[in-house]
């Protein structure tokens, strides 16, 4: 089966209220990220929640059209490279749920490492640091 594209745009439209892009300019600019990769997404998605995702890859299915998910910060060794469908799941998924000793915290894919340790310094705790890169990435991590 080929790949759809824009049938799944089409179809994306329909529940994703002007979040899907599938004109060159802004998919070539969303697909630009830090590493040394250079692919150009044909479609751009921008879901708010777990239901947009299940419907996503519902489509996905339908068109034979591959996904790829963003919500990893900087992408310095091409993680969210793709010419397929790029998935951008960060601006609304932002939660952040921390027990009540703060010992353990659940981070959205949305939530950057400063943000998350921003919340923690209330409680004096921080996330520990893994890399250079903790305060632009995304995590989306039990802790």
């Amino acid at each position: 089966m080929k790949k759809d594209f824009k049938s799944f745009a089409k179809e994306a439209r329909k529940f994703l209220d002007g979040r899907v892009f599938d004109d060159y300019l802004r998919c070539f600019a969303y697909g630009v990220e830090a590493s040394c990769y250079n692919y150009t997404p044909k479609v751009v998605v921008f879901p708010k929640d777990e239901n947009d995702i299940i419907k996503l890859i519902n489509l996905a299915n339908k068109f034979n059209t591959p996904l790829c998910f963003r919500a990893a910060g900087s992408s310095l060794s091409g993680q969210s490279s793709c010419e397929d469908v790029l998935v951008v799941a960060n601006e609304h998924f932002q939660k952040i749920d921390i027990d009540e000793n703060a010992n353990k915290i659940k981070l959205g894919c949305g939530v950057v490492g400063s943000r998350a340790n921003e919340v923690l310094s209330k409680f004096s705790k921080k996330i520990g640091l893994r890399s250079c890169n903790d305060y632009n990435c995304f995590n989306g991590w039990n802790y």
